[in-house]
């Protein structure tokens, strides 16, 4: 019905009196959308979004598996570290970055960089795309660690006995 209606020149009924009968209107509405430049500016935006996050947890998350690949002191502990921000809701860590780490006033961030002695930036507002995606790339990275040592641990070894940890 989706499909359809996106065919046809469907108003909002409830706001007229008098609803007027729907008309079958093809690609014109599509071809509307994409004469948008509003909506080519944000398509683009969700592309590069995409494209940076998706390749930026991968990378991460594929060094963070090469590391827990090897036995260690501490390696359990160290797991459940990278893990847990895979296991926040979305709302939650959009709420822990905007207030600890990317407040002007008291972020971590800001902290750190009032440390080094340089000024603070509103992250948010200067850079939207950049806080966004180092948003998704923290909580999407254990997500792609997991998918990495899986695979790396699946993996037959030369041992006839398996792999020796």
């Amino acid at each position: 019905m989706s499909i359809y209606y996106s065919l046809t020149d469907l108003k909002d009924k409830t706001q007229s009196l008098i609803p007027e009968p729907t008309r079958f209107v093809g690609l014109e509405n599509y071809r509307t959308l994409l004469s948008n430049q509003f909506f080519r500016d944000a398509m683009w935006t969700s592309v590069k979004m995409t494209v940076l996050s998706v390749l930026l947890s991968l990378f991460f998350g594929t060094a963070f598996a090469m590391l827990l690949d090897r036995k260690f002191l501490g390696q359990g502990l160290v797991r459940t570290l990278l893990i847990t921000p895979f296991l926040i809701m979305p709302v939650v860590a959009a709420l822990i970055w905007k207030q600890q780490m990317f407040s002007s006033l008291f972020g971590l961030l800001n902290k750190a960089l009032e440390f080094f002695g340089l000024n603070s930036v509103a992250f948010i507002s200067d850079h939207p795309l950049a806080s966004i995606v180092t948003v998704l790339v923290w909580q999407w990275t254990p997500f792609m660690m997991l998918i990495m040592l899986a695979g790396l641990q699946s993996q037959p070894s030369d041992n006839p006995r398996g792999r020796q940890r």
